[in-house]
């Protein structure tokens, strides 16, 4: 199941909008991220999407960084020639998404929940990077809906997590 912790992003793009529920229009905001990270990220949608873009180095391939101990073994794209994104249909529905914000810690933290993350893009990249972007779907608050227009197109610090429910069924 798909969660991050405290990992860097860009924060792309900024749309707030409203949303009907029943005969009420509520607040509500589309968020586009995208980050570059480990391909070990795509085992977390399926457990063979990882060794289906990549593979070992063939001998004489490997750089220093593949002989590092820490190094992702699939760490050559598989088909180079593929020039596509990939799109994903994921949708992680019931999500909390916090934006790391300021140096007060938890305080200065936005919290959203009850999010929808969806529209994932794989980008994978020769040597084990590969780029993820995604929407999140919320409700900010007004307070928050302020904050966050002022990170539009900023680097961002990012924590997604499952909702509690689905969490405890992957554990």
């Amino acid at each position: 199941m798909f969660s991050i912790e405290n990992q860097t992003a860009n924060f792309n793009s900024w749309n707030p909008r409203t949303e009907l529920h029943g005969e009420e229009r509520v607040p509500a905001a589309d968020i586009k991220v995208d980050m570059a990270v480990s391909n070990d990220i795509l085992s977390m949608f399926d457990p063979t999407l990882k060794s289906l873009l990549y593979r070992e180095p063939h001998a004489g391939e490997s750089d220093l960084v593949d002989q590092a101990d820490d190094a992702p073994q699939l760490s050559r794209l598989r088909f180079p020639k593929i020039k596509n994104s990939i799109q994903w249909n994921y949708e992680l529905v019931g999500a909390t998404v916090i934006i790391h914000n300021g140096l007060s810690g938890p305080k200065s933290d936005i919290e959203l929940d009850d999010c929808t993350v969806d529209k994932f893009v794989f980008d994978p990249q020769d040597g084990g990077t590969v780029h993820v972007s995604m929407r999140i779907q919320c409700k900010p608050s007004e307070k928050q809906a302020g904050r966050l227009y002022e990170l539009n197109g900023n680097t961002i610090e990012l924590t997604i997590r499952p909702p509690e429910a689905e969490a405890s069924l992957a554990a």
